[in-house]
């Protein structure tokens, strides 16, 4: 598990922001998708993103924040 800074959860939620806009045509259900997937990957970063951004629904969070 890693731990995660606020400075890289920025820059991986800006990464992830960037690569839904250049794909173009992306849907709300289809950003929840991306995110839900994001977070799989990504083990511990659900407990640093509650942390450091007080968030209660992590996934809806981190849709809010790349679309």
């Amino acid at each position: 598990m890693k731990n995660w800074t606020k400075a890289q959860l920025d820059k991986e939620l800006k990464d992830l922001r960037d690569g839904v806009r250049d794909a173009g045509d992306i849907d709300a259900s289809m950003v929840f998708d991306i995110a839900n997937g994001w977070l799989m990957d990504n083990p511990g970063v659900e407990i640093a993103i509650e942390e450091h951004y007080n968030a209660s629904d992590v996934q809806g969070f981190v849709a809010n924040r790349i679309i």
